[in-house]
């Protein structure tokens, strides 16, 4: 299975961290926007995965055909009715623009509807990130491709679990999850979504989000090693 990232993780490598210099991946995450997400904990999180990839040699699709190409789905609460490209695989170049896209991803109150509960929406941003116009702008054929669904005790619903199933199945992504204070409430739907425990990255407090930070990159590491596969037990 080839790898994108929504992100749960166990099991690693050698590496400490740091991305290595040839780590090649498309990376999308699936931003879970709801009410179920404070800023506070968003803001950690989002932090924790600038300062995880901040050590990748960030690339773009029209920039370079190497490195970690990075793109954003916002996934708000049901009443928004629709998910947001936030970023393509063609828009984040540097760390700078990754932290100013995350910083963007989370509703302003100022300019965006307010927060809603649900996450009925998330199997729409799976479709988003398969279909046609998204995978061709820079995607790139084989390698390492994974989706890493980010939230905090959210549950995936049946119409998500059946669309991550079927990109699963056709190896368009692999699929990680991270929870953030989830406590576990939402292991066991994680676990369906993703494909298997083994590709969830859970974290209660800011210092183990530094540790999943690590996990993750090494997670990455060993999928690129493994030619895109990620196995989820």
């Amino acid at each position: 299975m080839k790898l994108i990232v929504l992100t749960f993780f166990a099991l690693f490598g050698s590496i400490n961290g740091a991305c290595p210099a040839n780590l090649e991946a498309d990376v999308v995450f699936v931003v879970d926007t709801s009410t179920a997400v404070d800023k506070a904990s968003y803001e950690s999180i989002a932090n924790t995965l600038v300062e995880t990839f901040g050590s990748c040699k960030i690339s773009a699709h029209g920039v370079s055909t190497t490195g970690v190409r990075i793109a954003i789905i916002n996934t708000p609460g049901d009443d928004w009715g629709t998910p947001l490209v936030v970023s393509s695989f063609s828009t984040i170049t540097s760390t700078r623009i990754l932290k100013q896209a995350l910083e963007n991803t989370f509703p302003d109150p100022l300019y965006d509807p307010v927060q809603a509960s649900g996450q009925m929406l998330l199997s729409q941003a799976l479709q988003t990130v398969n279909r046609t116009d998204f995978i061709n702008n820079g995607y790139r054929d084989g390698g390492n491709h994974v989706i890493i669904y980010i939230t905090t005790t959210s549950s995936p619903d049946a119409r998500a679990l059946e669309a991550a199933q079927k990109i699963r199945t056709s190896n368009t992504y692999g699929f990680l999850a991270i929870s953030y204070k989830g406590n576990g409430v939402n292991t066991e739907a994680l676990n369906q979504f993703v494909g298997g425990k083994s590709c969830i990255l859970s974290a209660n407090n800011e210092n183990d989000l530094s540790v999943l930070g690590v996990q993750l990159i090494n997670l990455i590491n060993q999928a690129s090693q493994n030619g895109g596969n990620y196995n989820c037990q």
